[in-house]
């Protein structure tokens, strides 16, 4: 061999007579010295006869080809006669010639082919490509049934999710479906490209349309095709943070943005159903079987927090309260303001405040009227938070601070404590079967997680029990609310309940698993673990709970979105997959 080719590296064969050596893989010519020239023997003259005709053919070929490769080559036409060449080294160059010509032709053929790879992956991106933005996916339902089906027997779940390609730089919204395996599909459809400033959607579904808010940008898209059906022009962008910030009540979408201007859209027009400017930055938004709860200052008395329930079609107005306590225990009359709560009274159209002023006294009324049902005042004076606060239909739970979990019965308004274990805090997180369930975290040494159940009609503690692999509690409780780091050696777990069956589910960043145990309410015990391996690691991933359904429960994994199935013996479903 003559060494390598300097174009293409490929081994150049031996040099012919003159020197020259043709690399057989691109054709190009490359002129060595021999180290021992030999003087070719001379013999009778060989006549070679170019056919005029393949010449011009030839010639054509390697023409079309420089001219397509955007090359400056110069192509000779050789003249239609015959020549007459002494010795081989005329064969050697007729030889040279046609080789030329297939070299050009082997780099023009793979020009094309890689100008049309590029074209093809310029219209698309293959799925290994593509990551999920957390925080951004929403499990859909099919808008022509009324729920899924229980423990997988119905199609394999799906999910809109804001995407990022990276390798067109590209963020849009595109409806997933969420499969075993490693083999990643490629989305069902996907949404024009967002702006580049968005790097966070917020979506809502209302039957047959998927409601996607994009900084000061409303889409609504078609569920089944991702068609845009309209775009709104929204007055400032959406409120980061605001879990009541874009949310549907009854069949509006309600908006809230940041120049605190409330509006409400249907699914049908651009236009705003209705508007209305909150008075203060602190006004907020809140849903409820009444209709739309605006909490908002009292413009005839600044300081002071008005509570308006408003028609989610129409925006008129249903009822007006500023909630207000008598005083007590010495103290002095209180009215509500922006610092305290309102939660809704689930299954009724029912509104229960908060009012904290020394002591704390809780007003019930309904929200469709403005009548008040009652008010009562708690002995320990906390400040109730709605993240922590849980509501049915006949109690109200709130942690107290001190080591204990009020509780008021929503009929009359009288209210206890039920004493939390020793050196716990404690939020409460369901009733079932009369007992309520809350999650603990231990206030001594390392913090550990726990669950704890009293007996609702005693008021006493039944049982107490550690959460799964010595984890703890996720920092917000609330479904779709945050993601959570999740470190070695720290796993958290989140309290799930789907009618009366209650699950922990846990994720470790320790062997990247996610695992379900069932919880037997009336004992504590957690039944047998189903464990899935959900990713690949090296590093801290981030987790959270997004939604729960009949079926099971979506998880923000890793900027994965993992599905993971009630039934047992199921496997985990994701998008993207990356396989165990």
């Amino acid at each position: 061999m003559a060494g390598e080719c300097e174009s293409c590296g490929s081994l150049l064969p031996l040099p012919d007579t003159d020197g020259y050596s043709t690399c057989m893989s691109c054709g190009r010519n490359h002129k060595t010295k021999p180290d021992q020239p030999e003087t070719p023997k001379q013999g009778a003259p060989i006549t070679l006869t170019i056919d005029p005709a393949s010449a011009a053919a030839a010639a054509e070929a390697a023409a079309a080809a420089a001219e397509a490769m955007g090359n400056a080559v110069k192509v000779l036409t050789p003249s239609p006669t015959t020549r007459k060449v002494g010795g081989i080294g005329c064969l050697l160059t007729s030889l040279l010639l046609v080789g030329a010509v297939i070299g050009v032709v082997v780099v023009f053929t793979r020009s094309v082919s890689d100008q049309v790879q590029s074209s093809i992956e310029g219209a698309f991106q293959p799925s290994s490509n593509l990551s999920i933005t957390s925080g951004s996916m929403l499990l859909l339902s099919d808008p022509d049934s009324a729920g899924k089906v229980v423990d997988g027997g119905g199609p394999p779940p799906e999910i809109a999710a804001m995407i990022y390609d990276g390798g067109q730089d590209k963020r849009f919204v595109a409806r997933l479906e969420m499969i075993e395996g490693d083999d990643t599909p490629d989305p069902i459809w996907s949404s024009d490209p967002l702006p580049s400033s968005v790097y966070a959607v917020e979506m809502v579904q209302m039957g047959g349309t998927l409601f996607v808010g994009a900084a000061d940008e409303l889409l609504a898209l078609d569920v089944a095709t991702g068609a845009q059906k309209w775009k709104a022009e929204l007055s400032d962008k959406l409120s980061a943070g605001c879990p009541n910030c874009f949310v549907k009540i009854g069949d509006s979408l309600v908006v809230v943005t940041d120049d605190d201007q409330v509006q409400a859209f249907g699914a049908g027009s651009s236009t705003p159903l209705w508007t209305r400017q909150l008075d203060s930055p602190s006004g907020e938004v809140l849903p409820s079987d009444a209709g739309v709860v605006v909490i908002d200052q009292d413009p005839a008395k600044p300081g002071d927090a008005v509570v308006s329930v408003l028609d989610p079609a129409s925006g008129a107005a249903r009822s007006s309260l500023a909630p207000s306590c008598p005083a007590a225990n010495g103290g002095f009359p209180s009215t509500m303001n922006l610092a305290d709560t309102v939660v809704a009274v689930p299954g009724t159209p029912d509104l229960v405040a908060s009012v904290s002023f020394g002591t704390t006294c809780l007003i019930r009324w309904d929200g469709s009227t403005g009548q008040p049902r009652w008010t009562s005042f708690l002995d320990d004076g906390i400040r109730v938070e709605r993240a922590t606060t849980l509501v049915t239909a006949d109690r109200f739970f709130a942690p107290t601070g001190d080591g204990s979990i009020d509780v008021v019965d929503l009929a009359t308004g009288s209210s206890a404590a039920v004493a939390l274990p020793a050196d716990t805090t404690g939020r409460p997180v369901a009733v079932v079967g009369g007992r309520l369930i809350a999650e603990t975290v231990t206030t001594r040494g390392t913090p550990r997680g726990g669950l704890a159940a009293w007996d609702l009609a005693t008021g006493q503690p039944v049982w107490e029990t550690a959460m799964p692999d010595g984890s703890k509690p996720f920092s917000n409780a609330v479904p779709g609310a945050s993601t959570d780091a999740v470190f070695e050696g720290s796993p958290l777990s989140a309290t799930l309940v789907t009618g009366e069956t209650v699950r922990v589910m846990t994720l470790s960043g320790d062997d990247y698993t996610a695992s379900l145990h069932t919880l037997d309410p009336a004992t504590g015990t957690l039944g047998d673990r189903q464990s899935w391996v959900v990713a690949e690691g090296p590093g801290t991933p981030s987790g959270g709970v997004v939604q729960v359904d009949a079926a099971g429960v979506l998880v923000d994994f890793d900027s994965a979105a993992l599905f993971l199935p009630f039934a047992s013996h199921q496997p985990a479903l994701g998008w993207p997959t990356s396989g165990p």
